[in-house]
């Protein structure tokens, strides 16, 4: 993957993830092209043009391996905060930690365990780093590949909504 500032590659090391047994509806064990395609295309982000007096606030809903995530808190290391988010399943968690712990952005990516039909309160980044017009919240919402399931897009759609920052 080629960073916006058309630097050398930003190189990464990920292990897919795999459930527990019960959770195997969740085909959280492949990076999905849809990763990759946003990896690869962080520069329609705008990331960098952000102008604030504080870290930008990034939110990876089902983040699986991490890798968008991943790749972000790399490319932006001074400016942009992470906060890795997939369901609360134990194997799955620990591999998103794992990747986020092998890749060394654990300065810059937090990893949430976090079902959509729960409340964002465990999402939202330490009080020190709200979005001082609008209180807690994110800048920007990321989400590979998590639109398959039309069972769950009205929850989906609600995380959206009360995990992005108001501003003014």
């Amino acid at each position: 993957t080629t960073p916006p500032s058309r630097s050398p590659s930003i190189s990464i090391t990920l292990s897919t993830p795999d459930t527990s047994t019960e959770n195997w509806f969740l085909h959280a064990s492949s990076i999905w092209v849809s990763s990759l395609y946003i990896s690869d295309h962080l520069e329609d982000l705008r990331l960098d043009h952000a102008a604030l007096r504080r870290p930008l606030q990034v939110l990876e809903l089902g983040a699986g391996a991490g890798l968008p995530g991943i790749i972000i808190a790399k490319t932006y290391p001074n400016f942009v905060r992470v906060t890795s988010s997939d369901y609360p399943d134990i194997k799955l968690i620990q591999t998103l930690q794992q990747n986020v712990k092998r890749n060394n952005v654990q300065d810059q990516c937090r990893v949430v365990p976090f079902a959509w039909s729960s409340g964002i309160s465990v999402l939202v980044p330490p009080v020190e780093e709200y979005n001082s017009e609008g209180g807690p919240g994110f800048d920007v919402i990321i989400a590979a590949d998590t639109l398959w399931n039309p069972d769950l897009h009205a929850l989906f759609i609600d995380t959206l909504r009360s995990s992005l920052a108001l501003t003014v």
